[in-house]
């Protein structure tokens, strides 16, 4: 049987940004991700992201979802971009677009696993309040 190494590359880290664009603003850089291939010089974000969402987003999650309604989906994900550092409740999603908390809950889980979002959990001395309270969604 083959082997194979898997590696996870995470998006640039703020000082990895700052060793190519030095005079950037702050708010600019936060607007524009951390995407390496926005660094590379060839992509602008503004092309590359619409680019990103409809081949990503609109055909490969689609495929592994099997999302019927890729509005709805589109209005998850518009939904969680303005929730950004707010408490994430499934339940509150699923009824603005209509769909069940265990579809939020499942498209979510796709997300996170290909590092759109993710969900901070909150910090209590005490461990059972940390794993049952809400998190945030960023």
């Amino acid at each position: 049987a083959g082997r194979t190494a898997v590696f996870e590359l995470l998006p640039l880290s703020y000082s990895e940004v700052r060793e190519t664009v030095t005079d950037t603003p702050l708010d600019h850089l936060l607007f524009n991700g951390f995407y390496p291939a926005i660094y590379s010089g060839r992509n602008v974000p503004k092309f590359l992201y619409p680019a990103y969402m409809k081949t990503y987003l609109d055909k490969d999650v689609r495929d592994l979802l099997q999302i019927k309604d890729m509005m709805q989906f589109h209005m998850f994900i518009r939904l969680c971009a303005g929730r950004v550092g707010s408490l994430f409740k499934a339940s509150e999603l699923a009824n603005e677009i209509g769909i069940s908390s265990h579809t939020v809950t499942a498209w979510l889980s796709v997300l996170q696993a290909s590092y759109i979002v993710t969900l901070l959990p909150p910090y209590f001395e005490n461990t059972r309040k940390r794993l049952t309270k809400t998190p945030k969604l960023y």
